[in-house]
C-alpha cells in the first residue's frame, strides 16, 4: 500500500494506492454507494467510501477512484485549503 500527500491545485491531495485486484469503472461507481460491499471476504457494512465522497462533498473537495500503477485500487481526494477557497474557484 502507498500513501501519499501533498499540497496541489490550492489544497491538499491525497492518493492511496494498493496492489489488490483493483475495480472497474462500473465496480468504482457501485462502490460509492451506501451498503454496497464488493469485498465479501471480510466483515463490514459498505458505508466507508459513501461516507468519505459525502465528506468531500460537505468540504468542497472530490474523491476519484482509478486503476494504481501497482494494478489495485487507486483512491485520490483532493481538499481545498479551506470551504472558502473551493467555493470561490467553483464560481469565478
Amino acid at each position: 500500500m502507498i500513501f501519499v500527500v501533498r499540497r496541489a491545485e490550492h489544497g491538499v491531495r491525497l492518493r492511496v494506492e494498493d496492489d489488490g485486484p483493483g475495480m472497474t469503472r462500473a465496480q468504482s461507481e457501485s462502490a460509492l454507494a451506501r451498503g454496497v460491499r464488493l469485498d465479501t471476504s471480510a466483515a463490514g457494512s459498505g458505508l466507508g467510501l459513501a461516507i468519505v465522497e459525502d465528506l468531500m462533498a460537505l468540504y468542497g473537495g472530490e474523491l476519484t477512484l482509478d486503476r494504481a500503477p501497482l494494478g489495485g485500487l487507486a483512491a485520490d481526494v483532493w481538499l481545498p485549503a479551506s470551504p472558502v477557497s473551493a467555493q470561490l474557484e467553483k464560481s469565478g
